[in-house]
């Protein structure tokens, strides 16, 4: 995972490679399309009704535990009496990307946030290298100038930016470090991720030389349940129930802070220089009612 500076004389040739064939070819689909995600619904275990029955012959009404294999080939177990409107995907979780060394790689790369002030979200980072998407916070989705004028240009849906207020930056140039080990070579002296950051001056010319950041506003949608499935490398299993209308190209659900997203908003996101965030297939159906409607870390 390599950034390069995405300001006036930033250039680069690093180029995302596709998480499976499945993916790459989904992020190529007009919106509105099928694709179908990389997961294979197994038979139900010896003993207990079959998944797909004379009525249903498509398997859409799940009556049985059943498996899901997601994108990282990790398996999750099911749930029973779940009814899916489709065993197909046409929208994606977005999360962070699994990059080295933990959460001392999440705070080189992503930053931490601050706090919220009247101009704005207010984040710490290192810098100068930004990478051109990142998520300081699950719920906070931010961009560089160039990407926002990329996604204002490209015809989405309802998506809406805010300023970010850059309070503190580090000059740190961490990206040249080797990653042989399981911990970085450099390791702040408090032992905590944060202290790259807290525990150094701010850099006003650093902060100059990185340029505006943007938050992504995106509006609310749908409900879903959003679990994590699995630490190192993060997994995560996502469920939307849909509304009658369309969903935006980028949004949050009315019951989860992490950001979906539409096939279109993945095919413009997914060939940007930056390996810092990762798609999640997302099942589409109705929730049971009786399952908290909530972010589920297991």
């Amino acid at each position: 995972m390599t950034f390069s500076m995405d300001g006036p004389a930033a250039t680069s040739n690093v180029r995302c490679a596709p998480e499976s064939p499945a993916l790459a070819a989904a992020a190529t689909l007009p919106r509105g399309s099928v694709a179908r995600p990389p997961w294979t619904p197994l038979a139900a275990p010896s003993g207990r009704p079959s998944a797909l029955s004379a009525d249903d012959p498509g398997g859409l009404k799940r009556r049985s535990i059943f498996h899901l294999y997601l994108g990282d080939g990790k398996r999750t177990r099911g749930r029973a009496d779940r009814r899916y409107h489709s065993v197909n995907t046409v929208y994606w979780g977005v999360t962070r990307s699994f990059g080295p060394w933990g959460d001392y790689g999440d705070v080189l790369t992503h930053g931490i946030v601050r706090g919220r002030g009247r101009h704005g979200l207010q984040i710490a980072r290192t810098g100068p290298l930004v990478p051109a998407i990142s998520l300081p916070g699950t719920s906070n989705f931010i961009v560089t100038d160039r990407v926002r004028l990329r996604m204002n240009q490209s015809g989405l849906t309802s998506v809406q930016f805010r300023l970010v207020e850059l309070i503190h930056v580090v000059h740190l140039e961490w990206s040249q470090w080797p990653r042989t080990g399981a911990l970085p070579p450099h390791v702040p002296g408090g032992g905590e991720p944060e202290g790259y950051i807290l525990d150094n001056p701010h850099d006003a010319k650093c902060a100059a030389a990185i340029g505006p950041l943007w938050e992504v506003v995106p509006p609310t949608y749908g409900r879903s349940t959003v679990r994590r499935i699995n630490r190192t490398p993060r997994s995560y299993e996502f469920e939307l129930e849909t509304e009658s209308q369309p969903a935006p190209d980028f949004f949050r659900s009315r019951t989860s802070k992490y950001l979906m997203t539409t096939d279109r908003g993945r095919a413009l996101l997914e060939p940007l220089p930056d390996d810092a965030i990762r798609f999640h297939p997302v099942v589409v159906g109705t929730l049971d009612p009786g399952d908290p409607v909530r972010e589920r870390h297991s």
